[in-house]
């Protein structure tokens, strides 16, 4: 995989951060190990609000239907005939606000996903230009050495490397026939 801004080879795929120019690299090994999609953007797109462009329309449509082809009739069967205009003339004006607003403020669900913009600027970002490493750091061999008088060297002895099974058994066997004959 090579970084998006620099160009730079990265040795694994699995690299937080580019190791020339230092870019997040999350999100470019999340998109290329999915074939160029983003999954978590999907999942945030399927999940959409609880109001939503359409949503608002067919509320518009049902106060419309309920108020003035149900209740109208209602109350003018009961005898209201000053309050039947007033519900009419709710129903029809109150469904046209619902659906002006719903148009014009309430979002529909899209299938388009938003890239954060902080995301875009980084992969747009000129490359930064680390042409020479950091300055050598150098230590002397007395840092490492052990204190004097404080430290004593293991006692190796018994780490002799035993014979091989073979050997062991064939004394055996030989120990055997002498003890035999």
């Amino acid at each position: 995989m090579h970084c998006p801004r620099c160009g730079q080879e990265q040795a694994a795929g699995n690299l937080k951060f580019c190791s020339k120019c230092g870019m997040p690299l999350t999100l470019v090994a999340e998109v290329v190990a999915n074939g160029g999609d983003m999954p978590r953007l999907r999942e945030l797109a399927a999940k959409p609000g609880i109001l939503t462009r359409s949503l608002g329309l067919k509320l518009a449509l049902c106060w419309f239907l309920v108020l003035d082809f149900l209740l109208v009739p209602l109350v003018a069967l009961a005898g209201g005939e000053e309050i039947v205009a007033v519900i009419a003339i709710l129903g029809f004006v109150g469904a046209m606000l619902i659906a002006v607003v719903s148009i014009l403020f309430l979002k529909n669900p899209s299938t388009q996903y938003d890239v954060p913009v902080q995301g875009v600027q980084e992969l747009n970002a000129p490359p930064i230009a680390n042409e020479a490493l950091p300055a050598a750091q150098t230590q002397s061999a007395e840092d490492y050495a052990a204190p004097a008088g404080s430290w004593k060297a293991p006692d190796t002895g018994d780490l002799v490397r035993p014979g091989s099974v073979t050997e062991g058994t064939t004394r055996l066997l030989k120990k055997e026939d002498e003890t035999t004959e």
